[in-house]
């Protein structure tokens, strides 16, 4: 004996009205991935600005000691910049999730891969990384101390 109404349904199943056959073809019942949720916090719109603000308060020249080359040029310094609110939210998504660190802000503020600047010699290193705390948004502050 089949059971048409299982315990936790108020109405058989024979009684439930399903829509027309040419509507459930169209239907897309597949689970939503996060990936989809991404790609549309990706397409938020953000203003390049020019800033009337004096320049070095906003970028900072890094000369290095020891000059590299990446990707076919010469690097002999590097430029740390303050984050734009869009960046900062970037990497606050990134703190909640657990897949961050302190080099993930430092790679925001270069414009270099984090694996980069972890490859800088110790006193270049230490150069860019202790500029890069004196632009450090508020929110990340706590962090470094």
């Amino acid at each position: 004996m089949t059971d048409k109404n299982p315990s936790n349904l108020d109405v058989p199943l024979d009684k439930i009205q399903l829509p027309p056959a040419e509507l459930t073809d169209e239907l897309d019942n597949a689970p939503r991935s996060s990936t989809d949720e991404t790609s549309q916090e990706k397409e938020v719109e953000i203003a390049e600005l020019d800033f009337l603000s004096e320049p070095d308060t906003r970028v900072s020249r890094v000369p290095l000691e020891h000059a590299f080359t990446w990707e076919g040029k010469k690097v002999d310094a590097i430029y740390v910049r303050r984050l734009t609110v869009a960046q900062v939210g970037q990497l606050a998504s990134k703190l909640q999730s657990g897949a961050f660190d302190r080099y993930d802000i430092y790679a925001a503020q270069t414009g270099f891969p984090a694996a980069v600047l972890r490859g800088l010699m110790d006193d270049d290193g230490d150069a860019v990384t202790e500029r890069c705390q004196d632009f450090f948004p508020r929110a990340f502050r706590a962090d470094s101390e």
